[in-house]
């Protein structure tokens, strides 16, 4: 028989005891002093209980992905939350920050009979759809790769080839046209042919298409010949012998977007 727990809880979302007067003159030591205490006195032994709701959204309709409207009169399609245990009264909800306190009624409402916490269509209470935890770019992923290729942890937080993602998709919209590349990405080259080839094939196009690319010897540098120079890989002949040489490359996309890299190049004659 299914026993029912007569346990005051109080929702983190904010769940907090009321701090004594005394404790309420020094916020900055009460949280800490608070959680202590909650620690050295565990839940079976007490009638309160401190909860945590992260991550509430509404009742999915049809599995993942697939969210009920938020009806005002279906509580049913609310967004919720369940408690671990069923409450006989929920004292306080709090915001994470403790900053805000929830109104019953017009913030959420408790089913005592589920344990079942509801946010109502006024509510203050932020929750998160599941379209939203798991925005397309990941659903796509999800077509060929498995849950735990992506996670870190299993659960919610990215792996390193999730966190490469993130960093591709948001340097692609910081630097939208091409980006000139040489070599193996260092700016000072080592040359110990007086024909020696550069490469710029690592170049990236950005989001226009194609580019081309234009090699061109600084006006304060040594003389040079570069052969190919509207090429990815032209060679450069080094007119004035063993010294330092300095050249641009710049790369140009379909709309005409433009990225120079700058380039020196120390030949060593051996």
């Amino acid at each position: 028989m299914r026993m029912k727990t007569w346990i005051s809880t109080l929702l983190l979302l904010a769940i907090a005891i009321g701090p004594s007067p005394a404790r309420a003159q020094h916020p900055e030591t009460c949280r800490t002093d608070d959680y202590f205490r909650r620690a050295l006195d565990p839940f079976w032994r007490t009638n309160e209980m401190h909860e945590s709701c992260f991550f509430i959204q509404p009742a999915p309709a049809t599995g993942r992905g697939s969210d009920r409207n938020h009806d005002a009169d279906d509580k049913a399609s609310w967004p919720q939350s369940k408690l671990l245990f069923l409450p006989n009264e929920v004292v306080e909800v709090k915001s994470l920050s403790h900053l805000i306190t929830y109104q019953k009624g017009r913030d959420y409402v408790v089913d005592e009979q589920t344990g079942v916490i509801y946010l109502p269509l006024a509510s203050r209470i932020p929750f998160k759809t599941m379209d939203q935890l798991f925005p397309t770019v990941w659903q796509t992923l999800l077509q060929r790769k498995t849950f735990y290729d992506i996670t870190g942890n299993g659960v919610n937080h990215p792996n390193d080839f999730s966190h490469m993602l993130y960093a591709q998709t948001i340097l692609g919209l910081l630097i939208p046209g091409p980006v000139a590349y040489v070599g193996m990405g260092m700016p000072d080259e080592v040359a110990v042919t007086n024909n020696y080839q550069l490469d710029a094939t690592r170049s990236l196009p950005g989001p226009n298409g194609p580019i081309t690319y234009h090699w061109q010897m600084a006006a304060n540098s040594h003389p040079a010949t570069i052969n190919g120079a509207d090429t990815a890989t032209p060679t450069i002949k080094f007119s004035a012998g063993p010294g330092t040489y300095l050249l641009t490359l710049t790369v140009t996309d379909a709309h005409g977007a433009q990225n120079t890299e700058p380039i020196m190049l120390t030949y060593v004659q051996r």
